[in-house]
Parts: C-alpha cells; sequence; structure tokens
C-alpha cells in the first residue's frame, strides 16, 4: 500500500481500496473542508499507488439532496 495512504484517507475507507481490482482507478478528495486535495488511487501489481490530481473545494450538500 502506498505510503500515508492510511492518514491520506482514514481507515474507515481502506476497504475500498482493498476492494479495488488490478488496474482499478479511485479518486479521493483528502484534507480539511475548503482545502482539499483530489487524489488518484492505482492498484498496479498488487500495490496501490497515490498520485496529487489538483486543489479542489468540496462544500457538503444540503438541501433536499442531503435528506436522501
Amino acid at each position: 500500500m502506498a505510503s500515508g495512504l492510511p492518514s491520506l484517507i482514514g481507515s474507515a475507507h481502506l476497504q475500498w481500496v482493498d476492494q479495488l481490482k488490478e488496474g482499478g482507478r479511485m479518486l479521493i478528495p483528502a484534507g480539511p473542508l475548503m482545502e482539499q486535495v483530489l487524489y488518484v488511487l492505482v492498484k498496479q501489481d498488487g500495490k496501490v499507488r497515490q498520485r496529487t490530481v489538483l486543489p479542489v473545494r468540496l462544500v457538503p450538500m444540503t438541501g433536499q439532496v442531503k435528506d436522501r
């Protein structure tokens, strides 16, 4: 697994990473609200590699979408 990956995504999300198939990709926003960075995780040769894509600002959902 990539160095620092558990701290990047938190232990609750490690199950998602463990489910990646060989060649699978996952995009994960990580960091404090309004200062997040988008990472791509790729599983190659049985190892998960991470790459920084770009800074992002994701905000919590509100209204009807939040209540679903």
